[in-house]
């Protein structure tokens, strides 16, 4: 059994928490040769191991240190040398995409939400002493796009004399190669072979020779390992890695530059066939050189044997994760598929038949219908989205038409925006926001427009404990800012833009997925002083009904126009997210954890299922929060029974975390059933006033929208079950992907 001494750490995520100090723990005495006696604590790299990185350091500073030790996380300590929480490489990517300034100190990134402090409040947390083998689950990465790269977080324990650590997937592989054959046999690694445990090249990421920072950036936060292979054709050039991307960072370089050449060329970087290894070698070959400290090499790339042909690439993450077996990712299509419930629809197909022996004429257009509408039950596969290029005429044509077509000039200056300055508090502006009722505000500084908070802003903010007191401006340097100052400009649209392309680009960054807003964007208005004022997915859902109220009047309209009627004919069904895919909460979860869920999920509602009380009185007549989850006792498979099939008792969305954090509510002693028992119904609706038929279509779903300002509707059935949620996001991903001849551009909730 390996002794706890103090290993390099492979720290790969942003979320490690602890109350710990910088004192070593003495040595523990090896463990019995057991699995129940191998411990977490056994193998965690200690906090006193991780190089100290003062609040006063910039990023740039930080990227060069661990350059410059091989480890990929740095304790943060104040004034007084004291820790006082975690960065880690993925903060200098987070960073990096967000394009803060180079200047941004580690404080100022902590301030704003990036990095992990150790005193932020709900922080999840293992003791040193818990067996290894219920902990090995917990750092399989998951089976998702920019999820971060898993380690665990072990808690201080003074009394047992440990300091508290950290414990990633290199750390195991560490004690792997040092010989733990019980832990191979843990792993069901004990005869393994380097071709059982590589992604194979057909599945690992990859970029083409000329990619730009921002595409490297892209795919590195995509992948478990912080890897992408570089081809060219068939021909593997080389392996992209964090290290890279922290060298790239420490140049300086611009996003938008091609920058394979000058990676490949950089100082210090291992040759390709220096990280080559057989497929058929024996794991422990593959084990000794990831661990080998002179090399410090994380990434190996498996050649078939006798060949100098790239077959594979090999991680600690690929040895940890190898054992979990194939886990499918969700498709991020968008659903328009339609099931025939019941036998309504067929039943519809029969009239409609009948109806049309008696005009031939009439029968013709009716196969062709009902053909479209098998077309629209498959689900596509997702592909990279097809910007539609609009010819000479179709430009004359929209040209001509804007004269009377209703524009985003239009929309917004239906509204007020709301305005913060830079030296406002995050409880200030959401006072602001929730006192106008709008779910974003630009952010000023001397009157230039600095950025934009949004309310998925403050739903991270409620979730990370950032305090009430944050300034905006050290928010907007933050890791989860939406829209920074420098996506202004790429954010804003002209007023005489119309609502399609404003969709269009909503779509764009809601396929992009890496965190930005795609729920809110700018509009230059330039009548009223050069002004910028703030565009939502609801005022597009509202541009809507009016874009089809003017086409009625003049007749024929522009390509965006059209655009707008052909999405409008949707149906809800088609366009709705499927309630498998929606976060739920039930009355008795704290609301804090029906926040978490919602973040974790990147989205901005969570249905209420039953699984306990069915009524809110009846949740607030039982016990504590603490107390009420250990009466509990449904299993894994009756929860997802109940999330599937249960009745939906109503939701929580991004405005209850408005309200919350205006109340200075971060929801851990609060009860979903408590919160909703202390709004009226123009505060939060019912499910049954947010409730809209699976057969209605888009057009009548934007208008219950505009008249009731819901961002979020229910999709019942014909039985009155609810069977997903349309959001106005969903409307207006349907708007683009139809304005782009798209329909399988995926959609991001």
């Amino acid at each position: 059994m390996a002794s706890q001494k103090a290993r390099p750490s492979a720290a790969d995520t942003g979320s490690p928490v602890v109350d710990m100090s910088m004192d070593e723990a003495p040595t523990r005495p090896p463990s019995p040769n057991d699995e129940e006696a191998t411990t977490v604590g056994d193998f965690a790299c200690q906090i006193g191991a991780l190089p100290p990185c003062s609040t006063q350091l910039t990023l740039r500073e930080v990227a060069k240190l661990f350059l410059s030790t091989g480890q990929a996380a740095g304790c943060v300590v104040n004034e007084l040398s004291e820790p006082v929480g975690v960065i880690t490489e993925d903060d200098i990517l987070q960073n990096y995409v967000q394009g803060a300034p180079w200047t941004t100190t580690v404080g100022q990134w902590m301030r704003g939400g990036g990095g992990v402090a150790f005193d932020a409040p709900g922080l999840e947390k293992t003791r040193s002493e818990q067996p290894l083998r219920e902990a090995l689950p917990s750092l399989r990465p998951a089976p998702s796009r920019h999820a971060p790269r898993p380690q665990l977080l072990v808690e201080r324990q003074p009394n047992r004399g440990y300091a508290g650590g950290l414990l990633s997937a290199r750390d195991i592989v560490l004690a792997l190669a040092e010989g733990q054959v019980q832990l191979l046999d843990l792993l069901g690694l004990s005869r393994a072979h380097v071709s059982d445990i590589m992604e194979p090249v057909g599945q690992a990421p990859a970029l083409r020779p000329g990619f730009t920072v921002r595409e490297l950036l892209q795919e590195l936060l995509a992948s478990p390992s912080r890897a992408a292979l570089v081809m060219d054709g068939s021909r593997i050039r080389g392996l992209a890695t964090v290290a890279d991307a922290l060298w790239a960072f420490d140049q300086q370089l611009s996003h938008t530059i091609d920058v394979w050449d000058r990676l490949a060329s950089r100082p210090g970087r291992p040759a390709l066939n220096g990280q080559a290894i057989p497929s058929d070698a024996d794991l422990s070959h593959a084990l000794n050189a990831l661990a080998a400290p002179e090399s410090n090499v994380r990434h190996l790339v498996a050649m078939e044997p006798g060949t100098s042909n790239v077959v594979g690439v090999v991680s600690p993450e690929h040895v940890v994760s190898r054992n979990s077996g194939p886990v499918a990712v969700p498709s991020c299509a968008p659903q328009i598929k339609v099931e025939r419930r019941h036998k309504s629809r067929e039943a519809e197909r029969v009239v409609k038949k009948e109806e049309t022996d008696e005009h031939p004429a009439a029968s013709i257009k009716t196969e062709v219908k009902l053909e479209l509408e098998e077309v629209k039950c498959e689900e596509p596969a997702p592909k990279k989205r097809a910007v539609m290029r609009k010819n000479r005429m179709e430009r004359e044509l929209e040209s001509d038409a804007r004269t009377q077509a209703v524009t985003l000039g239009d929309i917004v200056a239906r509204r007020e925006t709301a305005t913060v300055t830079m030296s406002y508090t995050l409880s200030d502006a959401v006072d602001a926001l929730v006192s106008t009722e709008r779910t974003a505000a630009v952010v000023l500084d001397d009157g230039r427009v600095q950025g934009v908070l949004t309310e998925n802003d403050v739903l991270a903010a409620l979730v990370e404990g950032t305090p009430w007191q944050c300034q905006i401006g050290e928010w907007l340097m933050g890791s989860y800012a939406r829209l920074p100052g420098f996506m202004v400009p790429a954010l804003t649209l002209p007023d005489t833009a119309s609502i399609a392309d404003a969709a269009a680009e909503m779509t764009s960054l809601a396929e992009d997925g890496i965190g930005f807003t795609c729920h809110h964007m700018l509009v230059h208005a330039k009548e009223e002083g050069e002004s910028l004022r703030i565009l939502s997915a609801l005022d597009i859902a509202r541009g809507i009904i009016d874009t089809i109220a003017t086409r009625a009047i003049i007749g024929e309209g522009s390509p965006s126009a059209d655009s707008v009627i052909a999405a409008s004919e949707i149906t809800v069904e088609q366009a709705m997210k499927d309630r498998t895919g929606v976060s739920t909460c039930k009355l008795r979860d704290s609301l804090q954890k029906a926040f978490e869920t919602m973040h974790d999920a990147r989205q901005n509602c969570a249905l209420i299922v039953s699984g306990g009380p069915s009524s809110v009185d009846e949740a607030l007549d039982d016990l504590p929060v603490c107390k009420v989850e250990e009466q509990e006792e449904l299993t894994e498979e009756d929860e997802q029974w109940q999330q599937e099939h249960g009745a939906v008792l109503g939701v929580i969305t991004s405005a209850d975390a408005l309200r919350a954090f205006s109340e200075h509510l971060r929801g851990n002693t609060t009860t979903v059933a408590g919160w909703l028992r202390g709004l009226n119904t123009q505060e939060h609706k019912t499910a049954a006033q947010r409730s809209i038929g699976c057969s209605t279509t888009l057009a009548e779903a934007a208008l219950v929208m505009s008249e009731c300002d819901l961002h979020h509707l229910l999709v019942i059935d014909e039985d009155g079950d609810v069977i997903g949620v349309l959001s106005a996001l969903d409307i207006v991903c349907a708007l683009g992907a139809s304005y782009r001849y798209d329909l399988t551009s995926p959609r991001f909730v």
